[in-house]
């Protein structure tokens, strides 16, 4: 009879001891993160500008049986002036710009980037079929 009693004490301490150790390794890997959050911010905090590039799905894809039409992908909560990612979705390229609030014009902005595709557009042989 002791020794079932002392078997469960040392399952018991066994269990206790493992619960610990994946504490800490927990609580390490959380320091690692905000340690790693921490650098990035202040590293991002000294540049004002941000691009971005990523490839995207090849094929088209649906979330809860809905068809996708497009995606964009924006990087949020980083101290940019302005924000400029690419994505691209079944061989559809999207540009998204993202600014701090106040920073420049929106209009202007638009105009000025209407005005450069369209002369990058003019530049551009087009293609006969």
């Amino acid at each position: 009879m002791g020794r079932h009693i002392i078997f469960i004490v040392d399952v018991a301490n066994n269990i206790n001891h493992i619960y610990s150790i994946l504490k800490v390794i927990l609580l390490e890997m959380v320091l690692m993160l905000q340690v790693a959050s921490r650098y990035m911010h202040k590293r991002l905090k000294k540049s004002s500008l941000m691009i971005s590039n990523m490839i995207g799905p090849t094929e088209k894809t649906a979330l809860a049986g809905h068809p996708i039409k497009g995606v964009y992908f924006m990087v949020l909560g980083i101290p940019q002036d302005l924000i400029i990612t690419i994505v691209s979705y079944v061989g559809d390229l999207r540009i998204s710009f993202g600014t701090k609030k106040g920073f420049i014009d929106p209009q202007k902005f638009k105009s000025c980037l209407k005005n450069a595709f369209e002369m990058i557009l003019d530049k551009i042989p087009m293609q006969k079929n």
